[in-house]
């Protein structure tokens, strides 16, 4: 109820004809007009009966198929639990390997290594280790469905490298070490390479 009531503070005369935006999918669904906070608590009430759920819009509008985004440590639970259900829509994950590239701050990385050594059953003590990791994780999500993938990088770099270069910024890091100049953006760009030269990782 909060998300609604601040949309309705912070645009007072939302348009309900912009294609794409939840007043506007809600209102071609059979929901009263959005007429800011006026209506708000009225149009709250109204979807939240279960022909307003998400699985039951997909299902009237014949939503084929919903690619959430996903990290390679999920468990993929939920993608699994509802292929048991009624629900026509396919709902498969998508392979988002962001975090397992993102060594600059290496605190982080090294807290979501822990992550990744749980899901894949494996202990990482190499960048050799981080593939063979990523690849069982990537063969599982195969194995639930997934078929695209999708990768946030904010910058994309083009630093040369070799395989010994990799493996020692790798262990520097995995010694929560800081790493400084380009050595933070070799393993990303390693990463890119070994993704788009021959599958993934």
């Amino acid at each position: 109820m909060g998300g609604y009531l601040a949309t309705c503070y912070a645009q007072p005369a939302l348009p309900l004809d912009s294609p794409g935006t939840e007043p506007h999918i809600r209102c071609r669904q059979g929901v009263e007009s959005f007429n800011c906070t006026r209506n708000i608590r009225r149009m709250y009430r109204q979807t939240a009966n279960p022909e307003f759920r998400a699985q039951a819009i997909m299902e009237r509008m014949n939503v084929e198929v919903v690619c959430t985004t996903d990290d390679p440590v999920d468990s993929l639970e939920y993608h699994k639990a509802i292929r048991n259900t009624s629900l026509k829509t396919k709902v498969l994950p998508t392979w988002r390997p962001d975090k397992a590239m993102a060594i600059e701050n290496v605190a982080a990385y090294n807290e979501y290594l822990t992550k990744l050594e749980a899901a894949s059953g494996m202990s990482i003590l190499s960048f050799k280790d981080l593939l063979a990791a990523l690849q069982k994780r990537h063969d599982f999500f195969e194995s639930v469905g997934c078929r695209v993938s999708d990768h946030g990088l904010s910058t994309f770099y083009a630093t040369p490298y070799t395989n010994a270069e990799i493996e020692a910024i790798f262990m520097k890091a995995r010694m929560n070490k800081a790493l400084t100049g380009e050595r933070d953006r070799q393993i990303p760009f390693c990463h890119v390479v070994r993704i788009c030269g021959y599958g993934c990782p």
